[in-house]
């Protein structure tokens, strides 16, 4: 059990760390409770784990987006998009964004544009 408490103070300590660049953009949420805005934990807080469904969450905070809902959601590409994470192999909002505000690319894209782009469209 004290690891399991360790391990969580460790997550909390990173994820403050991340939290603080996604909040300070967002501009109302505080960066000390950044994670729990999007994150629960279990009651033995070992894992985490998401509050609701990852493009409900994102649509939560940025509902212009919604408008730009071209882009298939939850479907599974015919190959993997290269270093890009898939949700149970299904393309999400951070399979191209960066939800923790470490990226340095306009729209916290993981990759610049066209790049991204091309690693599942062929132009």
């Amino acid at each position: 059990m004290k690891t399991a408490r360790c391990m969580v103070m460790a997550v909390a300590l990173l994820c403050g760390a991340l939290g603080v660049a996604h909040a300070a953009n967002a501009g109302e949420m505080d960066p000390h409770t950044a994670c729990f805005h999007c994150h629960t934990y279990d009651s033995d807080g070992a894992r985490v784990a998401l509050r609701a469904p990852e493009v409900e969450l994102c649509l939560g905070c940025h509902p212009e987006t919604a408008s730009h809902a071209n882009h298939a959601m939850g479907v599974r590409p015919e190959a993997v998009p290269g270093p890009l994470p898939l949700a149970d192999g299904r393309i999400t909002c951070s399979t191209c964004h960066e939800p923790h505000g470490m990226s340095v690319h306009e729209a916290r894209l993981r990759l610049p544009e066209p790049r991204i782009c091309l690693l599942c469209h062929k132009m």
